[in-house]
């Protein structure tokens, strides 16, 4: 490249230099090895003596044209940009320095490559005014607005004290009014966005965003906490529209090999606990499209301890839910949770999680059930499932008997092994209590107690056994009933087990 200075005013003097240029540099390959233009023009002004320096610049403009970056499949190309720096002074006067500066782009329009999607950056405003004093930077005022592929914007407008770490930007002193619109990448739309502060610590937000996974929105109040290193987040209602979500189109399954396990890596958590301590958020109903709403959701997590911790507890469908996650060396994950029903109907409770039910009741249901698993990869979390669950159903009935899921067909045997006949039972079954009690995993479950009191023959049945889900259904139990004051032995066991 060539390098040609113009217009240079210079003198020396007792250790003070004041000058004056226009410096154009031409052609000068930079990554790519294209042609490029790096243009700067301005005043400088600077004196200086011994280790005390004093400079200013009335204004600096730096002009760049056809500059590219790339490394690896990150590549950016300036086509234009303008920077203006104006009335910038910086004095460094026995070990401190002070100063100010004013700056603003101009007509800087960029393009990025990351991958397979590319985008268009224009920005036609952006301006910020500057103090400088000892270690710190005070913006005073900063305006900026972005325009993305002619259609998504973002503005940013407030103050800030420029934080001494990165790992402080979150944390830091600043008052900022974020607003964005239709800006997107690759599959990712960001609809909608904004952030406002109050000053302090308190900030109301909102946002709308959709992609492969469907659509959320929601809204708020975001507070932080300097002193913890922890936010806090409210929102009073979260969407969540999964019906958006794109789907692959049908087709012939292809028998594929098992998939090897997905080991898990929380190593990223690392560099996020250097930037924050913890989060909690708050929601007071989740609405999915399709699905009933869940109230009162609450999500905390540690991120400094460790091993780092996550509690999620919430209502769903007359159930409390709660499940613990503590994360122990980023790559293995321990889960205990529980989920405690006081009082429900039995069909209604079953209908939020069965679309289609092998046997339609109704009774009044207390539930509790807890479980727990450790694993380092999805295979071995899955498979090391453990759970308990005590459950009761009062004052009820078996209905449509005639129209049970043939996977319960073992209950009709039951009964005609009692001579309960049709004219007595009408097509159903009133009971009193019904009672269990079961632990297991997701290949075998062990019924400890199985109980039925019915008003019809004054009936009692007891059950116990083994359910076998993997890899195929096959059941055994045993157990007694009593009617009409006979007593008699069951056993109910497959000879060959059933496909699910």
């Amino acid at each position: 490249g060539s390098l040609v200075l113009t217009d240079v005013l210079a003198n020396l003097h007792e250790g003070s230099l004041k000058f004056s240029s226009v410096v154009l540099l031409k052609d000068v390959g930079i990554g790519s090895g294209n042609k490029q233009v790096l243009r700067l023009s301005g005043n400088f002004f600077v004196e200086g003596r011994d280790k005390d320096l004093k400079s200013v610049v009335d204004q600096l403009l730096v002009e760049i044209s056809g500059w590219q970056y790339q490394h690896e499949d990150t590549k950016v190309s300036v086509k234009t940009a303008r920077l203006k720096l104006f009335n910038a002074t910086l004095n460094y006067f026995n070990g401190t320095a002070l100063g100010s500066v004013g700056a603003r782009l101009e007509e800087t329009q960029v393009i990025f490559k990351l991958g397979n999607f590319t985008t268009s950056v224009f920005v036609p405003e952006f301006s910020l005014d500057a103090v400088l004093n000892g270690k710190k930077i005070f913006v005073k005022s900063l305006m900026a607005k972005v325009i993305q592929d002619n259609t998504g914007s973002l503005d940013i407008k407030g103050k800030l004290t420029v934080p001494k770490s990165p790992e402080d930007i979150i944390f830091g002193n600043y008052t900022l009014d974020i607003a964005a619109q239709k800006l997107h990448y690759a599959d990712l739309r960001l609809e909608k966005f904004f952030l406002k502060g109050d000053g302090k610590n308190k900030f109301s937000v909102a946002f709308d965003l959709s992609g492969n996974f469907g659509r959320v929105r929601s809204g708020g109040e975001l507070e932080r906490n300097p002193a913890r290193r922890w936010l806090y987040l409210y929102l009073p209602e979260f969407y969540f529209d999964l019906s958006k979500r794109k789907r692959t189109t049908p087709g012939r399954k292809n028998k594929k090999k098992p998939s090897r396990p997905v080991k898990f890596d929380f190593s990223y958590l690392k560099r996020v606990r250097r930037y924050i301590n913890g989060l909690d958020i708050k929601i007071n109903r989740v609405d999915v499209k399709g699905l009933l709403p869940m109230g009162n959701l609450m999500v905390s997590a540690d991120i400094g301890s460790i091993p780092q911790r996550v509690s999620i507890s919430g209502e769903y469908c007359y159930a409390t839910l709660g499940v613990d996650v503590a994360i122990e060396n980023y790559s293995n994950l321990l889960v205990t949770g529980d989920v405690t029903v006081i009082s429900a109907p039995f069909d209604s409770f079953l209908a939020c999680f069965v679309e289609k039910a092998p046997v339609y009741v109704k009774g009044d249901t207390r539930l509790d059930l807890s479980f727990e698993t450790t694993g380092g990869d999805d295979k071995t979390l899955k498979d090391g499932l453990n759970f308990t669950v005590n459950g009761k159903i009062r004052n009820g009935q078996v209905l449509k008997l005639s129209n049970i899921d043939r996977r319960l067909q073992w209950v009709l045997d039951v009964l005609e092994f009692l001579k309960l006949k049709d004219n007595l039972l009408h097509d159903a079954l009133p009971f009193s209590e019904v009672s269990f009690y079961a632990k297991g995993g997701v290949k075998k479950i062990h019924l400890k107690k199985f109980f039925l009191a019915s008003p019809i023959g004054n009936m009692r049945l007891m059950l116990a056994g083994d359910v076998v889900l993997e890899p195929k259904v096959a059941k055994c139990l045993k157990g007694v009933a009593k009617v009409l004051g006979v007593k008699r032995t069951l056993e109910i066991c497959d000879e060959k087990g059933e496909k699910k």
